[in-house]
C-alpha cells in the first residue's frame, strides 16, 4: 500500500514510475484473461492512479528542469492508457468463433462406452485416435485393408490394453493384423476376413522397405498371437492380387477365431 500512495502522490523516482505505468498495464492484460469482465472497473481505477501519478510526477520534477524525464512518463502514461484501453475493448468484444476443424480430415475411429467402432484404411491415423479415446474393451473392425505397418502398430496396441476385436462386415489384409490383435476375436453372421500375401511394388516410388523383412514380422505376429503357423503360411503364400476367405471352421481350427 506504500508504494500505492507513493505513486499516487508522485513521489516515485523516473524509473519506478515508468516500471508501475507499463507493469502494471502489461500485468492486467493477462489478468483480464482469467478474471473477464469484471477486471472493467479494475482498469478505470488503475488507469486514474497512473494519470494522477504521472502527472504529480511530473509536475514535480519539471520545477528542475528535468523535461526528458516529463515526456518519458507522459510516453510511458500513454503507452499505458492505450493498454488499458485495448484490455477494455477485448473484454466487452465478444470472442471470435475458433473452429479446430481440419480441413479433408475425417474421424475413423468412433468410440461408445467401452467399444470402439474402426472403419476406412487401416493406417496410423487409427492408432493415433484409438490411443486418445483410452483404453476400450472392444474394437469392432470395418476395412479392406491399407498399411501393413500401421496395422501391425494397431495390433501391438490392442493386445497390450486386452482389447477384444470382432467383424460384423469385412476386414481384409492389414485388417487382419488389427484383428489379429485381439484378446478374444470373434465374427458376426456376415463377417468375412480376408489374406494374402504382400506386394511392395510401385515404379513412380523409391522401396524403403524389404517385403520378406515385413512379411517375416508379420509371420511370427501372427503365430505369437496363437495363430496356427500352417494356417500362416497359406496367408502369406496367396498372391497379392487374390484374396482368401477362410471358412469358419478354417478360422476356428487356425486359432484366429477364439
Amino acid at each position: 500500500m506504500g508504494l500505492i500512495a507513493t505513486f499516487w502522490r508522485g513521489q516515485c523516482g523516473f524509473v519506478l514510475t515508468v516500471l508501475l505505468l507499463i507493469g502494471v498495464s502489461f500485468g492486467l492484460t493477462y489478468a483480464a484473461r482469467w478474471v473477464g469482465w469484471p477486471i472493467l472497473g479494475v482498469l478505470v481505477v488503475v488507469s486514474i492512479w497512473q494519470c494522477v501519478g504521472a502527472v504529480r510526477f511530473a509536475e514535480r520534477v519539471i520545477q528542475d528542469g528535468a523535461l526528458s524525464r516529463v515526456y518519458g512518463v507522459y510516453a510511458a502514461m500513454g503507452v499505458a492508457l492505450v493498454s488499458n484501453a485495448l484490455v477494455g475493448i477485448g473484454v466487452l468484444l465478444p470472442a471470435p468463433p475458433v473452429d479446430l476443424a481440419v480441413a479433408g480430415y475425417e474421424a475413423k475411429v468412433s468410440v461408445v462406452g467401452d467399444e470402439a467402432r474402426v472403419s476406412g484404411a487401416i493406417d496410423y491415423q487409427i492408432l493415433t485416435e484409438l490411443k486418445a479415446a483410452g483404453p476400450v474393451r472392444r474394437v469392432v473392425l470395418n476395412s479392406e485393408g491399407g498399411q501393413v505397418q500401421a496395422g501391425r502398430a494397431i495390433g501391438l496396441y490392442l493386445a497390450q490394453i486386452g482389447a477384444d476385436t470382432h467383424v460384423d462386415d469385412l476386414c481384409f489384409s492389414a485388417c487382419t493384423l488389427v484383428f489379429a490383435g485381439g484378446a478374444s476375436r470373434s465374427l458376426g453372421p456376415d463377417g468375412v476376413l480376408g489374406f494374402h500375401g504382400y506386394r511392395f511394388v510401385d515404379p513412380l516410388q523409391v522401396q524403403t522397405v524389404d517385403k520378406g523383412v515385413i512379411e517375416d514380422k508379420d509371420r511370427a505376429f501372427f503365430v505369437a498371437r496363437g495363430i496356427d503357423a500352417t494356417f500362416v503360411e497359406r496367408v502369406f503364400a496367396t498372391a497379392p492380387e487374390a484374396l482368401w476367405r477362410p471358412t469358419r471352421a478354417e478360422l476356428t481350427d487356425a486359432g484366429v477365431l477364439r
